[in-house]
């Protein structure tokens, strides 16, 4: 859990050049 803190933590500063639904999309691929 501790991982995906960090990662969402290092993707915070690309919020804004990674699109929304992209993190959306990696997440669904993740918990499948």
């Amino acid at each position: 859990y501790n991982m995906y803190g960090w990662w969402l933590g290092e993707l915070n500063s690309l919020v804004g050049i990674v699109p929304k639904e992209y993190l959306t999309t990696a997440f669904e691929v993740e918990e499948r």
